[in-house]
């Protein structure tokens, strides 16, 4: 049985981006064949120590990853890897969003991987509208038990009324 494998240039920032990316495409619980897949996986898109001297990868000031320009690595990727990342992706595109921290490198790594990017920002555009019909109707139901509540007005009418 052939596995069909996609092939996808990644350069030095999607190297350095995916592997955060791929365990939240992992399944909870998953079996071995899974997790030999992720470790070959993490493997192939990994750095070697040659590599990081030839693109002079390295970290300067606070936290930020510099290197040489350089032609992509080639990554054969099989269905339950490309599922694994697209699904990762997917779940990291989130957060980044959340943290306005999507750049132009990230979109284009979606596209890499065929990142369904236009049924995310519909989901995101439901999941915020759901969220200001829930509050617009918690605010129509009134205080919950446990707002604070000022009370001040009412002690005042009821003095008065005294």
């Amino acid at each position: 049985m052939d596995v069909k494998l996609t092939e996808v240039g990644l350069n030095v920032f999607d190297r350095l981006i995916l592997p955060s990316a791929i365990p939240l495409g992992v399944p909870q619980g998953f079996n071995l064949v899974t997790g030999k897949i992720v470790m070959e996986l993490t493997s192939d898109i990994g750095f070697t120590e040659a590599e990081v001297a030839e693109r002079n990868i390295r970290t300067e000031g606070e936290g930020n990853i510099r290197w040489e320009p350089g032609p992509p690595k080639v990554v054969e990727f099989g269905p339950i890897a490309l599922g694994i990342v697209r699904t990762g992706l997917l779940a990291a595109a989130r957060q980044w969003n959340a943290q306005n921290a999507l750049t132009m490198n990230h979109m284009v790594l979606l596209m890499k991987f065929e990142v369904d990017v236009d049924a995310l920002i519909a989901e995101l555009a439901a999941e915020e509208e759901a969220a200001a019909k829930a509050a617009a109707e918690a605010e129509a139901e009134g205080p919950d038990a446990g707002d604070i509540v000022d009370v001040t007005p009412i002690d005042i009418a009821i003095a008065e009324a005294a």
